[in-house]
């Protein structure tokens, strides 16, 4: 997904056309969309007695480098161009993409562990009911309506 999202990135600046900035567009937002979601296993299988921690600190990061680079793009973009204050960030994405190499030739493949089967009478269980479920949820709601109001301010024409 780092792959994909810096190929994204990349195209978007690269090919300064709507279909390129729609294509990279769409790129970047899936590899962000499916690295959000296998996250969670991933920090579960890894961390499991962290399990809030790491999420938090996941989800601290991502929501920091976000607020970092909307507040640095326009300022850069002035003095170096839209193309390379949002393309220079592709930086960011090779040097990620490397780390993950690294790990994953140190750490090896998470395919090879067990997983945990269920136990009998888990389905009895009402998510409805469950505190760590609704914690989650808020958690998660929360989430994306601190992502959907910054999105949805940056829609809004400021010069009017």
């Amino acid at each position: 997904m780092i792959g994909l999202l810096t190929v994204g990135m990349i195209i978007r600046t690269a090919i300064p056309t709507w279909s390129g900035f729609l294509i990279g567009t769409l790129l970047l937002t899936l590899a962000i969309g499916f690295a959000n979601t296998l996250a969670a296993p991933v920090i579960k299988q890894r961390t499991p007695q962290h399990i809030p921690l790491i999420t938090g600190l996941f989800s601290l990061t991502m929501t920091t480098a976000a607020g970092i680079v909307a507040g640095v793009v326009l300022p850069l973009s002035e003095q170096v161009g839209w193309q390379w204050a949002l393309g220079g960030w592709t930086i960011l994405g090779v040097f990620a993409f490397v780390i993950w190499l690294f790990l994953r030739v140190r750490l090896g493949s998470s395919n090879h562990q067990a997983v945990i089967p269920a136990t009998l009478g888990s389905s009895d269980i009402s998510m409805w009911r469950t505190t760590f479920a609704w914690q989650i949820a808020i958690f998660m709601g929360l989430q994306s309506l601190l992502f959907y109001t910054v999105a949805s301010f940056f829609t809004i024409d400021l010069g009017q």
